[in-house]
C-alpha cells in the first residue's frame, strides 16, 4: 500500500506542477493576444499543446494505475482508490487542488477563444471593408475546432 500512496503521491505532484505551468501559459496567451503579438501567440500554443500531451501522458498513468488496482476509471473510481490509501495524509487535498486548477485553466482557454473570436471577426470586418465585400456573416458563424482552426 505505501508503494501506491508514493505513486499516487507523485503523479499528483506532476499534474498539479503540469496544470499550474498550463495556467501561466494560458494567461500569457491572453495577454498575447490581447497586444495582438503573433510571435508570442505562436510560442503560447507550442507550450500549450506540449503541455497538454504531458497532462494526457499523466491521464494514461492514472488509468495504469485504476486498471491495476480494479478500480473504476472514473473520477468516483479515482477518489475510492486515493481514499484506500489516504490514511490522514493529503491526497484528497491535492485533488481537489487539481480539479480547482483545472477549472481557472478551462476558464482561461475559454476566454482566450472569445479573445481570439472578435480578432477574427474584427479582421474580417476590416478585409470587406478594404474588398469592398461583406464579410461580417463569415466572421460570425466561424467556430474554434479543439486544434485551433476555424469552421
Amino acid at each position: 500500500m505505501e508503494a501506491l500512496y508514493l505513486q499516487l503521491h507523485q503523479l499528483m505532484d506532476r499534474e498539479l506542477a503540469a496544470t499550474h505551468r498550463l495556467s501561466i501559459v494560458l494567461e500569457q496567451e491572453q495577454d498575447a493576444v490581447k497586444r495582438k503579438k503573433i510571435d508570442d501567440m505562436n510560442a503560447t500554443l507550442t507550450a500549450k499543446l506540449d503541455l497538454l500531451e504531458e497532462l494526457g501522458g499523466l491521464d494514461q498513468e492514472r488509468i495504469s494505475l485504476l486498471s491495476e488496482t480494479a478500480y473504476a476509471n472514473t473520477k468516483s473510481g479515482f477518489l475510492q482508490l486515493i481514499a484506500s490509501v489516504d490514511h490522514g495524509t493529503n491526497l484528497a487535498q491535492k485533488w481537489d487542488q487539481l480539479e480547482a486548477e483545472l477549472k481557472q485553466c478551462h476558464q482561461l482557454h475559454l476566454v482566450n477563444t472569445k479573445l481570439l473570436d472578435i480578432g477574427m471577426r474584427q479582421v474580417r470586418q476590416l478585409l470587406g471593408v478594404i474588398l469592398g465585400e461583406d464579410h461580417s456573416a463569415a466572421a460570425r458563424g466561424s467556430v474554434y475546432t479543439k486544434q485551433g482552426m476555424t469552421t
